[in-house]
């Protein structure tokens, strides 16, 4: 009796270990489609920006990122740069580039232009999205407009701004590295991705964690430039996605560089309409301080 006992429980025990390994294997191979969520434009592009095409004011960008072919898309003036900054937004793992177009066309009243980027395998990019995949593209894609603009990239980005929504402010932290830029400003950030697997599928499987984006430690890369960018980060305090939280401990971690703005009543969707007209005023060279009526940094 007591060895079909032990027997039933041996069994019971290798049928767990079997699923929870199964279970793990499919976390490991399939983990990017529960992270990326890329989608095709239902009206192409060039539809898109008619007007500034016709005005000779967009170009287009195509260039390939280890065989894949990728797309950046650019309005405003081709000239060369003088005193007006260039912007460069990328959005969040659900957005496609030219969904921030509006957002774009609100900046040219103060921008040389506005850079918008697509990850590979959304809008007409191909592959897949990943971290290196991610970060080559942003990288490659503001590269690519200097040259459209006459401009080395490192000549370019010390007059430039960054923004980024979500993995977009991994995105554009990572691009940050490479290149001194004037002013970034990040909306909803996470502390890491690996924090998030934590709160998503928690311990031990959190380590299964392939693209380890983190921004702590991009901050901490960054503060070793020589001027530091002006650094804003803006997120909502009902964000049920990204915890607010980790934009609280980014400010508290980084009080020399992180410039903390908390948005009342913001959720991960709604903080870029309620936080644009303060970005705006940042971008467009407004007050460079704490925004009238959002939270300072916590102590």
């Amino acid at each position: 009796m007591v060895h079909q006992v032990l027997t039933a429980i041996v069994r019971i025990v290798g049928v767990v270990a079997i699923c929870v390994g199964v279970y793990a294997l499919l976390l490991f191979f399939f983990q990017r489609r529960l992270i990326y969520y890329p989608r095709s434009y239902e009206v192409a592009p060039e539809a898109l920006l008619r007007q500034h095409l016709a005005e000779g004011k967009a170009r287009i960008l195509s260039f390939e990122i280890g065989g894949m072919r990728q797309y950046a898309y650019y309005i405003g003036s081709l000239d060369p740069p003088t005193t007006k900054s260039l912007c460069v937004i990328v959005g969040g793992n659900a957005t496609l580039a030219l969904d921030l177009l509006d957002y774009g066309e609100v900046l040219l009243s103060c921008a040389h232009g506005v850079l918008l980027v697509d990850y590979p395998g959304y809008g007409q990019s191909e592959g897949q999205p990943s971290r290196t995949a991610i970060s080559l593209t942003v990288r490659k894609a503001f590269e690519e407009l200097a040259l459209v603009l006459g401009r080395a990239p490192d000549a370019l980005a010390p007059s430039s701004a960054l923004m980024g929504i979500s993995l977009g402010c991994a995105a554009v932290l990572e691009l940050a590295q490479h290149y001194s830029f004037k002013t970034i400003v990040l909306l909803a950030p996470f502390t890491s991705l690996m924090e998030m697997a934590r709160k998503v599928v928690g311990w031990p499987l959190c380590y299964l964690l392939r693209d380890r984006f983190d921004n702590r430690l991009a901050l901490s890369r960054i503060l070793s430039q020589n001027p530091l960018p002006e650094l804003f980060v803006f997120h909502g305090d009902a964000d049920n996605v990204v915890p607010v939280t980790m934009s609280q401990q980014l400010a508290r971690e980084f009080p020399s560089l992180v410039r903390y703005n908390e948005i009342p009543g913001a959720d991960h969707v709604t903080i870029i309409d309620l936080a644009f007209p303060l970005v705006r005023e940042i971008l467009c060279g407004g007050n460079r301080g704490h925004q009238p009526g959002a939270h300072p940094k916590p102590e």
